[in-house]
């Protein structure tokens, strides 16, 4: 029948986005163990009361401390790799899996042949379009930065010119191949969560899951994004939904400025198989570009500014390991 572990971490003030999560997952039949990470969290009484009634199948690890999301997937996946089961899925604590996604994953998974994992499809964050326009997935470079990548270039104008012609006349695809995945949402056999290296907690969070896929993939698994089962976002972490431009707005807080734009550099830095000269030089031309758009939408003011400094500290902390986080960018 096949038996899953759920990974999850909490923290904050977020019961309730995890409420909502856990009653959608916790009485599926595939359900061994709900292993809840509680980072901190202000939420201490009501995951009690939630392990008392869910005895036997939701297990809390309190960490008095935010250590992130690397720190605390990292706690969970560990505490997974020892309990008997066939697959491990990893969630945020606002994923909220459709109805049956266990069993959807499940075949999904036993449909594809080789060693692999696979990505439920998250709506509110993915475009439909990589069904459509998969990605290029014959050559990993392990980086955030790749300016100089002419193939890429050329097929962001092919996918663009698809994006014209009648549906009728592009193919769709319900299983993708992608260059890797991000926690939420992951579907992996536990062999490759033991064989594995565990995320690094150094990274706190940002980027960490990122480099835990190629982890995955460097020891012989390919990666699936599909479009079943759906997974929803129940909260957005930046502003507008949006990654890059996001990192300007006011609303967005400055931790997450500061480790997603560190983190990007320092995962580069240490996986990227480009040149030398290929990825300083395409790091430097992102920032800049990065700093450019954001003042054409948000112009010149105190907020703008301030982005704009704390993304040079973040670069710096990227390229030099010992520099101390900025006190407006410490986790809450």
């Amino acid at each position: 029948m096949g038996k899953v572990v759920i990974v999850s971490v909490t923290y904050g003030e977020r019961w309730k986005y995890l409420s909502v999560v856990l009653e959608g997952v916790i009485h599926d039949i595939h359900l061994e163990r709900f292993v809840l990470v509680d980072n901190g969290s202000v939420q201490e009484k009501e995951l009690q009361a939630a392990q008392e009634k869910y005895k036997g199948t939701l297990e809390v690890i309190r960490i008095e401390k935010n250590i992130g999301s690397a720190g605390g997937f990292a706690v969970g996946l560990e505490r997974a790799r020892e309990i008997e089961c066939e697959y491990v899925l990893m969630l945020d604590d606002d994923n909220l899996l459709e109805q049956n996604g266990l069993s959807t994953f499940i075949h999904i998974y036993k449909s594809i042949p080789g060693r692999h994992m696979v990505c439920g499809y998250r709506p509110d964050i993915q475009n439909e379009e990589v069904f459509h326009s998969p990605t290029d997935t014959s050559e990993l470079k392990y980086t955030f930065f790749d300016v100089w990548n002419i193939s890429k270039i050329k097929s962001f104008f092919q996918k663009r010119r698809m994006r014209m012609w009648k549906n009728s006349r592009r193919t769709y695809q319900s299983v993708v191949a992608t260059k890797g995945f991000v926690y939420g949402g992951a579907f992996l056999p536990m062999a490759a969560v033991r064989a594995a290296p565990l995320p690094d907690k150094e990274l706190v969070l940002y980027g960490d899951d990122v480099e835990y896929s190629w982890g995955v993939l460097e020891h012989g698994y390919r990666s699936y994004l599909s479009d079943r089962p759906i997974i929803r976002d129940l909260d957005m972490s930046f502003e507008e939904g949006d990654h890059v431009l996001g990192l300007f707005n006011k609303n967005t807080k400055p931790f997450k400025v500061y480790y997603r734009i560190r983190n990007m550099v320092r995962i580069s830095l240490r996986n990227s198989t480009q040149s030398f000269v290929a990825l300083h030089s395409s790091i430097i031309l992102w920032i800049l570009g990065l700093i450019l758009l954001g003042l054409v939408k948000f112009g010149i003011n105190a907020t703008t500014r301030a982005r704009i400094k704390l993304i040079f500290q973040a670069l710096y902390g990227g390229y030099v390991k010992s520099t101390s986080v900025p006190p407006e960018a410490k986790l809450p």
